[in-house]
Protein backbone atom coordinates (compact mmCIF):
# COMPACT_ATOMS: atom_id res chain seq x y z
CA UNK A 1 0.00 0.00 0.00
CA UNK A 2 2.56 2.26 0.95
CA UNK A 3 4.80 1.46 -2.68
CA UNK A 4 1.25 2.26 -4.21
CA UNK A 5 0.49 5.41 -2.37
CA UNK A 6 4.42 6.53 -3.14
CA UNK A 7 4.85 5.54 -6.87
CA UNK A 8 1.52 7.48 -7.65
CA UNK A 9 3.05 11.01 -5.62
CA UNK A 10 6.48 10.55 -7.14
CA UNK A 11 5.15 9.80 -10.49
CA UNK A 12 2.49 12.75 -10.80
CA UNK A 13 5.36 15.14 -9.64
CA UNK A 14 7.24 14.19 -12.45
CA UNK A 15 6.24 13.38 -16.08
CA UNK A 16 7.54 12.57 -19.67
CA UNK A 17 7.06 13.86 -22.88
CA UNK A 18 6.34 12.65 -26.09
CA UNK A 19 3.24 10.14 -26.74
CA UNK A 20 4.34 7.34 -23.98
CA UNK A 21 4.10 9.86 -20.97
CA UNK A 22 2.98 12.96 -20.08
CA UNK A 23 2.07 14.97 -16.76
CA UNK A 24 -1.55 14.88 -17.08
CA UNK A 25 -1.95 10.70 -17.58
CA UNK A 26 1.23 9.59 -15.64
CA UNK A 27 -0.90 8.74 -12.45
CA UNK A 28 -3.15 5.98 -14.90
CA UNK A 29 0.19 4.91 -16.24
CA UNK A 30 1.49 4.30 -12.93
CA UNK A 31 -1.86 3.35 -11.06
CA UNK A 32 -1.92 0.73 -14.10
CA UNK A 33 1.37 -0.24 -14.08
CA UNK A 34 1.31 -1.51 -10.45
CA UNK A 35 -0.38 -4.31 -11.42
CA UNK A 36 0.27 -4.74 -14.85
CA UNK A 37 3.74 -6.39 -15.76
CA UNK A 38 3.38 -5.89 -19.86
CA UNK A 39 2.14 -2.28 -19.15
CA UNK A 40 5.51 -2.08 -17.27
CA UNK A 41 7.26 -3.13 -19.64
CA UNK A 42 5.65 -1.18 -22.71
CA UNK A 43 6.32 1.93 -20.65
CA UNK A 44 10.25 0.66 -19.72
CA UNK A 45 10.88 -0.15 -23.29
CA UNK A 46 9.81 3.69 -24.65
CA UNK A 47 12.45 5.08 -22.07
CA UNK A 48 15.13 2.91 -22.97
CA UNK A 49 14.30 3.66 -26.37
CA UNK A 50 15.36 7.29 -26.10
CA UNK A 51 18.87 8.63 -26.41
CA UNK A 52 20.76 10.51 -24.26
CA UNK A 53 18.36 10.41 -21.35
CA UNK A 54 18.26 13.23 -18.81
CA UNK A 55 18.38 12.43 -15.15
CA UNK A 56 15.48 12.71 -14.59
CA UNK A 57 14.15 10.07 -17.24
CA UNK A 58 16.86 8.09 -15.43
CA UNK A 59 15.27 7.99 -12.02
CA UNK A 60 12.35 7.42 -13.75
CA UNK A 61 13.74 4.32 -15.88
CA UNK A 62 14.72 3.27 -12.05
CA UNK A 63 11.34 3.34 -10.67
CA UNK A 64 9.57 1.02 -13.56
CA UNK A 65 13.21 -1.37 -12.86
CA UNK A 66 12.11 -1.33 -9.15
CA UNK A 67 8.20 -2.33 -10.05
CA UNK A 68 9.65 -5.06 -12.95
CA UNK A 69 11.02 -6.77 -9.92
CA UNK A 70 7.67 -6.63 -7.88
CA UNK A 71 6.27 -8.31 -10.97
CA UNK A 72 9.01 -10.82 -11.81
CA UNK A 73 8.39 -14.07 -10.56
CA UNK A 74 11.83 -15.62 -9.85
CA UNK A 75 14.07 -14.42 -6.76
CA UNK A 76 17.10 -14.26 -9.28
CA UNK A 77 14.54 -12.23 -11.85
CA UNK A 78 13.90 -9.88 -9.05
CA UNK A 79 17.71 -9.12 -7.86
CA UNK A 80 18.43 -8.26 -11.47
CA UNK A 81 15.64 -5.69 -11.93
CA UNK A 82 16.43 -4.43 -8.72
CA UNK A 83 20.09 -4.27 -9.03
CA UNK A 84 19.43 -2.16 -12.32
CA UNK A 85 17.36 -0.18 -10.71
CA UNK A 86 20.18 0.80 -8.43
CA UNK A 87 22.53 1.12 -10.60
CA UNK A 88 19.69 3.64 -12.80
CA UNK A 89 19.18 5.51 -9.34
CA UNK A 90 23.09 6.02 -9.05
CA UNK A 91 23.61 7.18 -12.70
CA UNK A 92 20.75 9.73 -12.49
CA UNK A 93 22.11 10.95 -9.40
CA UNK A 94 25.44 11.19 -10.47
CA UNK A 95 24.42 12.96 -13.44
CA UNK A 96 22.11 15.56 -11.61
CA UNK A 97 23.24 15.40 -7.91
CA UNK A 98 21.04 18.04 -6.61
CA UNK A 99 17.89 17.26 -8.00
CA UNK A 100 15.51 16.52 -5.15
CA UNK A 101 13.39 14.73 -6.92
CA UNK A 102 15.57 11.68 -8.02
CA UNK A 103 16.79 11.62 -4.41
CA UNK A 104 13.06 11.24 -3.59
CA UNK A 105 12.31 8.82 -6.03
CA UNK A 106 15.74 6.51 -4.95
CA UNK A 107 14.77 7.19 -0.46
CA UNK A 108 11.11 5.62 -1.19
CA UNK A 109 12.49 2.68 -3.26
CA UNK A 110 14.84 2.34 -1.15
CA UNK A 111 12.94 2.31 2.07
CA UNK A 112 10.09 -0.08 0.54
CA UNK A 113 12.50 -2.42 -0.01
CA UNK A 114 13.05 -5.40 2.95
CA UNK A 115 15.51 -5.14 5.26
CA UNK A 116 18.16 -7.33 4.13
CA UNK A 117 17.99 -5.60 0.57
CA UNK A 118 18.34 -1.57 2.19
CA UNK A 119 21.43 0.76 1.59
CA UNK A 120 21.36 2.06 4.61
CA UNK A 121 24.14 4.55 3.93
CA UNK A 122 22.12 5.93 0.57
CA UNK A 123 18.74 6.03 3.15
CA UNK A 124 20.76 8.24 5.34
CA UNK A 125 22.51 10.36 2.67
CA UNK A 126 19.05 10.94 0.93
CA UNK A 127 17.11 11.15 4.06
CA UNK A 128 19.41 14.20 5.17
CA UNK A 129 19.22 15.64 2.14
CA UNK A 130 15.26 15.62 1.83
CA UNK A 131 14.99 16.81 5.53
CA UNK A 132 17.85 19.97 4.72
CA UNK A 133 15.52 20.61 1.35
CA UNK A 134 12.49 20.77 3.33
CA UNK A 135 13.83 23.65 5.55
CA UNK A 136 14.91 25.22 2.92
CA UNK A 137 12.43 25.18 0.48
CA UNK A 138 9.19 25.97 2.32
CA UNK A 139 7.99 28.21 0.35
CA UNK A 140 8.73 25.85 -3.12
CA UNK A 141 6.75 23.00 -4.95
CA UNK A 142 4.17 22.77 -2.11
CA UNK A 143 3.20 19.28 -3.61
CA UNK A 144 6.40 18.28 -3.66
CA UNK A 145 7.25 19.25 -0.12
CA UNK A 146 3.92 17.31 1.37
CA UNK A 147 4.74 14.38 -0.50
CA UNK A 148 8.71 14.52 0.89
CA UNK A 149 7.50 15.33 4.29
CA UNK A 150 4.48 12.32 4.11
CA UNK A 151 6.99 9.65 2.93
CA UNK A 152 9.24 10.57 5.85
CA UNK A 153 6.79 10.82 8.06
CA UNK A 154 5.59 7.15 7.41
CA UNK A 155 9.21 5.97 6.92
CA UNK A 156 10.52 3.86 9.06
CA UNK A 157 13.83 4.63 8.45
CA UNK A 158 13.12 8.18 10.28
CA UNK A 159 14.36 8.14 13.82
CA UNK A 160 11.95 9.86 16.22
CA UNK A 161 13.79 12.85 16.52
CA UNK A 162 14.15 13.31 12.20
CA UNK A 163 10.36 12.88 12.91
CA UNK A 164 10.05 15.76 15.14
CA UNK A 165 12.16 17.93 13.11
CA UNK A 166 10.01 17.11 10.18
CA UNK A 167 6.38 17.82 11.94
CA UNK A 168 8.32 21.36 13.34
CA UNK A 169 8.77 22.33 9.82
CA UNK A 170 5.64 24.25 7.76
Amino acid sequence: MILKKFILIVMFISGYTNNSFSETNILTIIKNCQNNETLTKQYLKSIEEKQDLSAKEISHKAVLLSLMAKHAFLPTSKMQFLNKSTKAYQEAVNKDPNDIEIRFLRFNTQTNLPSILKDKDLIKTDKKLLIAYLSSHKKSNQFLNLAIKESLLKSKDVTKDENELINKIN
